[in-house]
């Protein structure tokens, strides 16, 4: 959740979420796992002190992995944060420079715990997953914004696993170098529990973003 707390503005709240689903060869729904970043908003902006503005970023992911014959077999709900680089680019964006056209990008996560200091350069605790045959990590391709909501509900982010892995979490950058490390890692989390995946699955990520007026 999004919260921007400013001395000259209201209070409001955002928030974002994925959703992955694992699918295997045939369509069947394998597993779905969420990540959410509420539980981990203080812990990611503790060192964050701005006397005029208060910028809160939560991501939330959901893993959906379907196998053989399109069944899902599992759902995980989970946490992570968003990095100080994350921050840096939101202000940047909305303060300073702007983006006319931004371009972002989905990466799945191995094991290890996420850090607000992590880098796409720099992320000692855990590694990027590339068992999938895409060319490049799939593009997050977000909706016209309505209603204080935008997701890319009608062009998921697909994963194609080539290989036997296992899905701890995800992330956002915008660098579509698959296991590139130039670019922001603008956020990162895992979900509660890992999931399988092998070769023919097919692993989809539902994004949210959300903005809204904080009571």
């Amino acid at each position: 959740m999004n919260k921007i707390i400013s001395m000259f503005a209201p209070k409001t709240e955002a928030g974002m979420y994925m959703n992955l689903n694992c699918y295997a060869p045939g369509g069947a729904l394998k597993w779905t796992s969420s990540i959410d970043l509420l539980e981990d908003r203080k812990k990611a902006f503790a060192a964050l002190k701005l006397s005029l503005l208060l910028l809160f970023l939560v991501l939330a992911w959901m893993v959906y992995n379907y196998g053989l014959g399109g069944l899902l077999t599992s759902l995980s709900l989970g946490g992570g944060l968003v990095t100080t680089a994350g921050l840096n680019k939101g202000l940047d964006a909305i303060f300073k420079t702007g983006i006319a056209s931004p371009a972002w990008y989905v990466g799945l996560k191995g094991s290890g715990t996420p850090d607000a200091a992590d880098t796409m350069g720099s992320h000692a605790s855990w590694a990027e997953i590339t068992a999938y045959s895409n060319a490049t990590r799939p593009a997050l391709t977000c909706s016209t914004p309505s209603g204080g909501i935008t997701n890319n509900t009608n062009d998921k982010a697909t994963f194609n696993i080539n290989g036997t892995t296992t899905i701890y979490g995800g992330f956002i950058c915008d660098n579509s170098t698959k296991g590139g490390t130039t670019g922001t890692l603008y956020g990162v989390g895992d979900a509660v529990a890992s999931k399988p995946a092998e070769s023919g699955d097919t692993i989809t990520a539902e994004i949210e973003i959300t903005h809204t007026s904080a009571a």
